[in-house]
């Protein structure tokens, strides 16, 4: 229940972040409410498209697959690039692992 009530106030000023945002960060497009005034209870997101884990990428059968040390290299450098942006913007990354 507490988180619930936690994501009343963050969910909507999460949405404020969304002109300082850099493009590279997914914000909800939409929250879901129970009725025009009521609670939030749900948001929706936009489809991320050719997208992977980034867990596979600590695979081995998946690197020696195609993925060479320089290419994770890189995909982590870009990451980084993406938090300093994010940090830039004044937002705090609360949910950071490999799956999102």
């Amino acid at each position: 229940m507490e988180r619930l009530c936690e994501h009343q106030a963050k969910l909507p000023a999460l949405m404020r972040f969304a002109g300082r945002m850099t493009d590279r960060v997914i914000l909800p497009s939409e929250l879901v409410r129970s009725d025009p005034a009521g609670s939030l209870i749900g948001y929706a997101m936009p489809i991320v498209r050719d997208a992977g884990a980034l867990m596979r990428l600590a695979d081995r059968a998946f690197r020696d697959a195609g993925v060479p040390n320089e290419r994770v290299g890189l995909i982590f450098l870009d990451l980084h690039r993406t938090v300093e942006a994010v940090h830039r913007s004044g937002a705090v990354i609360g949910d950071f692992n490999d799956l999102n």
